[in-house]
């Protein structure tokens, strides 16, 4: 079980990105902080540092989050776009490890916020 004082952003969205899957393209976006922003009111133990800023409506922490797991091959870009997919490793096993050590409140929370950019995000365009 993964208490709060070792909950770092980084695992929390690697957990949160195994769940949505590697078969969509998420836009790293308003709508992604959107999201976020929704799940840190809904569930503020796991998501609050990855909130936006009220004022400026971007999460520093999110976008240097990305930024980690673009360089470790987590996730990848699409060109110069603003959307991503997420690597085989981190849809597989490597992500189920991660998300196994989350407790089973925080595997539901992380569970229907994954839905929810899964049904705001198109398709990979190739498989």
């Amino acid at each position: 079980m993964t208490t709060k004082s070792e909950i770092v952003p980084e695992y929390i969205l690697r957990a949160l990105l195994h769940v949505v899957g590697d078969k969509v393209r998420i836009n790293d976006g308003r709508g992604l902080n959107d999201i976020l922003d929704e799940a840190a009111d809904k569930y503020p133990e796991l998501f609050e540092s990855l909130r936006a800023h009220p004022q400026y409506h971007h999460s520093e922490k999110l976008q240097h989050t990305l930024f980690l797991l673009k360089l470790g091959g987590n996730i990848t870009y699409e060109g110069l776009s603003r959307y991503f997919t997420i690597s085989k490793t981190l849809a597989g096993g490597y992500g189920y490890c991660l998300l196994s050590s989350f407790s089973i409140d925080q595997k539901i929370a992380i569970r229907d916020v994954a839905a929810k950019i899964r049904s705001v995000s198109p398709p990979k365009l190739r498989p």
